[in-house]
């Protein structure tokens, strides 16, 4: 599917906010999300009305969150790639992207505290940001973190 957000954009893949290519891969994204929630009891991407200036759309922070806390420059390098250069969106992840300095650091997932190494391993593969990256859903349950489940 192509040129459609489908969706809550608390779930969504990168892919489907820019409205590009989504596919089973963007479903492993958006399952991630659903196991971090299950798991943490956390939705992740949310934003609060208490969290927005005024004008700002929330799909912006959704999108900053995304890039902080699942992508890294060859990530997102690849995933600009694979919406090519015509997408509008693109812009919109390059300035986001640009946006992290010291002052406003990424908060990759893969460091966050209070969470079990291979749960973190399990969902660093399946938000790779480069879609290609990503485990599939047999590769997912075959992972660690879900032995004996």
């Amino acid at each position: 599917m192509i040129g459609k957000q489908a969706g809550n954009p608390m779930w969504r893949s990168p892919e489907a906010h820019a409205k590009g290519p989504v596919n089973k891969l963007s479903d492993i994204f958006s399952f991630a999300l659903v196991c971090i929630y299950a798991v943490h009891k956390r939705v992740i991407l949310a934003v609060g009305k208490e969290e927005l200036d005024e004008g700002v759309d929330p799909l912006s922070i959704v999108i900053e969150r995304q890039i902080s806390y699942f992508a890294d420059a060859d990530g997102i390098a690849a995933f600009l790639n694979y919406l090519g250069d015509e997408n509008p969106w693109v812009q919109v992840f390059k300035i986001i992207r640009d946006g992290f300095d010291k002052e406003n650091p990424r908060k990759p997932f893969s460091h966050w505290k209070g969470a079990d190494e291979d749960f973190k391993s399990l969902i660093c593969s399946m938000t790779n940001f480069d879609p290609a990256k990503r485990i599939t859903a047999r590769e997912a349950l075959a992972h660690k973190w879900f032995e004996g489940v």
